[in-house]
């Protein structure tokens, strides 16, 4: 498996949960972040270490807010990932200490066309950047001194980079640059495309070369102009803070596929969206990934940006997402098609119910954590391989999984009302049948499976002859259930090597219906 994490020198799926925005000023801010995570069965914390507490006066470091964070991940034995909520989050400057928001000379802010200053501070700002680097460097080397255990497996570089209220900085400074040619990098860096968002931009302006930014790119200059200097930026942050302690660094984009789409407006103009991904992962060496945050719950969308970012030069870790349904079936799409080497959602504390239980769309997003963390060993040895297949329930009420030899026809059983679903004593049918289905299948070859899930049941179908499969498929049900051997079906988990360790046979009305799936049996084991 490759991951963005790793702990002990194995690779790791981070499941977390991320705190509110202002969840982390104190330890007892933590508490119900902590304990919804526990809920969710998640193993990572997600928490933001604020400029505005690590340096309350300039050139004053104190570690109290950062100290906590780690203190508290490790009482819960949980990992965590760190938030650096330096210049950005979410497209404004809000959590920069007092004495720089005091200082407008000194660190001056994105201008908007009409001439008004935002509350974004400019990445033209060299002193802003000077500061900037420094304290991540302070924090960086906190880290290091505190994290002889692992605690910490990656850091997040800023939050949602970019500039609201403005599709770039109109400053004096800023002007000149767009006003100028682009800088030589970026001219010889566009004669080397050949495909992508940021070349076809640059088609569709013409092809020039040595030109402004607006006569290089058109109507997407602006948004690329910002994309360029605040990637500079993040990565001389970044690079610096590497050269202390190289944790794994990333930074995350709101993403632009909302409204009107227009930069500045709709999501920060300059973060690391679906337009600028080429440009920023060739301007941010020092980052190992640059993350979608995904909120939508349509499949065709959050299908369409896990394929943007995956690809050979960018793993898939989706930072910020929601505790819901449609989370937990697209998240599994993601895990089968795109490789997702980790997930968080974000608003943890609020995944409870007024009685203090999970909440029904927290409760359907558990099923998929449970999901995963049972069949965790088999994620890490086959993610990539082409044996690990992933079972997520859109419209359909029957799919299929050609798995080499055999065949997978899968039924979910919200769709197949009039088919017979024998469950044992323990599973009541009728929850089970509101659930949508969702799971993992690994297939070693041979005939050997390991599957976990929820809401679906597998018939496997041994792939030899038309003639002789025609004659399976007719007796589908009553006939060919009852006549598959196995030398083994059972629940039971992995231990601490990998090892499957069976706790219930299963035989009889358990097997003779096909093979059926619950979040709360584990994993199942079939050896045909």
């Amino acid at each position: 498996m490759k991951s963005l994490f790793t702990v002990g020198g194995k690779p790791f799926l981070s499941l977390g949960g991320q705190v509110s925005n202002s969840s982390a000023y104190t330890r007892a801010d933590l508490q119900p972040a902590l304990d919804g995570i526990e809920a969710l069965g998640m193993n990572t914390i997600a928490a933001p270490v604020y400029w505005e507490c690590l340096e309350p006066e300039e050139g004053r470091y104190c570690f109290d807010q950062a100290e906590g964070i780690i203190d508290e991940a490790r009482k819960r034995g949980l990992k965590a990932v760190l938030l650096w909520f330096g210049t950005w989050k979410n497209g404004n400057s809000h959590y920069v200490p007092r004495w720089i928001k005091e200082d407008r000379q000194r660190f001056p802010s994105c201008i908007t066309p009409s001439g008004k200053p935002t509350a974004t501070l400019s990445p033209f700002g060299a002193e802003t950047l000077r500061k900037d680097r420094e304290a991540f460097c302070r924090l960086m080397g906190y880290i290091r001194d505190h994290n002889g255990d692992e605690t910490v497996i990656a850091v997040q570089v800023q939050n949602e980079a970019g500039h609201l209220g403005t599709p770039r900085d109109c400053g004096e400074a800023a002007q000149a640059a767009f006003d100028a040619p682009i800088p030589q990098e970026v001219s010889q860096w566009l004669q080397t495309l050949s495909s992508g968002l940021v070349w076809e931009a640059w088609q569709r302006a013409g092809g020039k070369a040595n030109a402004s930014w607006r006569d290089t790119f058109g109507f997407e200059a602006s948004e690329l102009f910002s994309a360029y200097h605040v990637a500079g930026y993040i990565n001389a942050v970044a690079g610096a803070g590497k050269a202390v302690y190289p944790l794994p660094m990333y930074t995350n984009a709101w993403m632009q596929e909302n409204q009107t789409r227009i930069p500045g407006l709709d999501y920060p103009s300059g973060g690391p969206t679906t337009l600028a991904l080429d440009l920023w992962k060739r301007f941010t060496p020092a980052l190992d990934a640059l993350c979608p945050d995904i909120y939508a719950g349509d499949y065709v969308t959050y299908e369409r940006t896990s394929g943007i970012y995956h690809r050979e030069d960018n793993l898939l870790y989706i930072p910020e997402s929601r505790a819901d349904a449609n989370n937990a079936r697209n998240l599994l799409i993601a895990m089968g098609k795109h490789h997702l080497t980790g997930i968080h959602v974000f608003g943890v504390e609020k995944v409870f119910d007024q009685e203090g239980g999970l909440n029904g769309p927290a409760r359907d997003f558990k099923d998929a954590v449970t999901i995963l963390n049972s069949m965790e060993p088999m994620i890490r040895k086959y993610h990539g391989t082409g044996r690990l297949f992933t079972v997520a329930q859109n419209d359909r009420s029957t799919d299929w999984i050609d798995f080499g030899d055999y065949i997978g026809m899968i039924e979910y059983y919200s769709g197949n009302h009039s088919t017979p679903l024998v469950l044992d004593c323990f599973h009541d049918l009728g929850a089970e049948r509101r659930k949508q289905g969702k799971g993992i299948i690994v297939y070693e070859g041979n005939g050997s499976f390991y599957l976990a899930g929820c809401g679906f049941r597998m018939i496997p179908i041994k792939k030899t002859t038309p003639e002789e499969m025609i004659d399976a498929i007719t007796a589908m049900r009553f006939l060919y259930t009852r006549n598959l051997w196995y030398l083994e079906a059972a629940e039971g988990r992995f231990d601490e090597n990998g090892v499957f360790v069976p706790h219930r046979r299963r035989n009889g009305d358990e097997t003779d219906h096909s093979v059926w799936t619950a979040a709360d049996v584990g994993v199942i084991h079939l050896q045909l």
